[in-house]
């Protein structure tokens, strides 16, 4: 039998960077949350990093950009050519982070939810594989895109993003004092199969992260191939100075999470990370004060279980978003398709688009007539033949693109 413990207004699965962010909103908003997670109070491991700017729509942007380990005024990007792109960009110091989004009226427990059930018209009970048990006005899953929770049509995937990186020496790894996000060049010795590019920082303290990152293909990379790539591109062993490795599994593109059901989705879990880039973060940042807002006001207005969930599915996807992710969707199609060669000509056009253009294609909040436009300039852009595979891959996606009045 289980044993009752607390009840509050909102229950949140998951303490990473979602489930954290979106907790603080609530807590600002005087709601009492919960946080279940197996590891509440762990360090988080993750290299997080986002363009500055993306977080300004916050009130409190200043105070996040506080929360940077780093910050580099400029960008680099390789394809074929080298580009230097203006606009800053930021690591974040997890444990500066997880301090900033802390909250007094949040409690941790922890534990693994094993079930959701509604016991009346207002309230969630939630039991734990500790057979405790807590009752929720609102229940929110930040538990990642392996959550069992969510509700899905299918469990189809475009595809997975893999990276393995280290925490290494920076003598000789990276050039110092710089950032690089995508280095497309094929290592020297290296097969150009499967295409991966290179990510890489210079700390400033003597140390930089390295990490050879494959943007996504059918079946996951191995550690073995990405690192033996890794060691090839920066012409010696990691073995010796390396200090702390990290291993990327992302599912990229594919179903999002069913809008019914009375947990709610939010960040990874929801299907936050962009479909081309892997990123999410951010995105959770961002949303977290507009889904907080949105059903605060449900729990004020004593809302039921099935409505406050519906009010936090729309504030998590809005419609004009899921238009969006469906640009998003076909652009990844397109990219996992393309050689090497094609993806290093491909990143060179898309870069040298205007800035507004080409950040805004990087954000899964961005207007869907905006991305289909900027999409549709780039397709004019590019060489011949990588329109030709673009319209074989997908006729029906491109129409989207090239006549988003119609389709969006």
């Amino acid at each position: 039998m289980s044993t009752f413990v607390e009840k509050c207004d909102v229950l949140i699965i998951g303490a990473g960077p979602a489930g954290r962010a979106l907790a603080f909103e609530f807590a600002l908003l005087e709601n009492s949350v919960i946080i279940v997670d197996p590891n509440p109070l762990e360090q988080w491991k993750s290299t997080y990093g986002t363009w500055v700017d993306d977080l300004d729509n916050r009130d409190d942007a200043s105070e996040l950009r506080g929360c940077f380990q780093r910050t580099w005024p400029q960008v680099r990007v390789v394809g074929r050519l080298e580009h230097q792109l203006s606009r800053p960009y930021g690591i974040f110091d997890n444990r500066l982070l997880q301090k900033y989004l802390s909250h007094d009226a949040v409690s941790f427990y922890r534990g693994d939810v094993v079930r959701v059930q509604q016991s009346d018209d207002n309230l969630l009970q939630v039991h734990l594989s500790t057979n405790e048990q807590f009752e929720a006005r609102t229940v929110f899953d930040c538990g990642g895109t392996q959550s069992s929770l969510l509700l899905r049509n299918n469990q189809y995937t475009g595809g997975f993003q893999s990276a393995y990186g280290v925490h290494t020496e920076a003598v000789g790894a990276v050039q110092a004092d710089s950032f690089t996000l995508m280095d497309w060049s094929t290592p020297p010795g290296a097969s150009a199969s499967p295409a991966t590019f290179l990510y890489a920082f210079d700390l400033g303290n003597g140390t930089a992260m390295v990490e050879e990152t494959s943007l996504v293909e059918r079946e996951a990379v191995s550690d073995a191939v990405l690192r033996q790539r890794l060691e090839q591109r920066l012409g010696r062993e990691l073995s010796q100075a390396t200090q702390q490795v990290e291993h990327v599994r992302i599912a990229m593109g594919g179903s999002l999470p069913s809008r019914f059901g009375h947990v709610v989705g939010f960040g990874a879990a929801a299907g936050f990370i962009h479909p081309v880039t892997g990123y999410s973060v951010a995105a959770s940042l961002r949303a977290a004060p507009r889904v907080a807002r949105a059903v605060s006001d449900a729990l004020v207005r004593d809302e039921g279980v099935e409505e406050i969930a519906r009010v936090g599915w729309n504030a998590v996807w809005p419609i004009s978003f899921l238009r969006t992710r469906v640009l998003h969707d076909f652009g990844l199609a397109a990219l996992s398709r393309l050689t090497t060669a094609d993806i290093q000509v491909f990143f060179d056009y898309f870069f040298s688009l205007p800035q507004s253009h080409w950040s805004g294609y990087l954000r899964i909040d961005t207007k869907a007539r905006v991305i289909a436009q900027n999409m549709t300039r780039l397709f004019f852009n590019v060489p011949l033949r990588i329109k030709i595979k673009l319209v074989r891959k997908s006729p029906l996606g491109l129409i989207r693109c090239l006549l988003p009045g119609r389709f969006l």
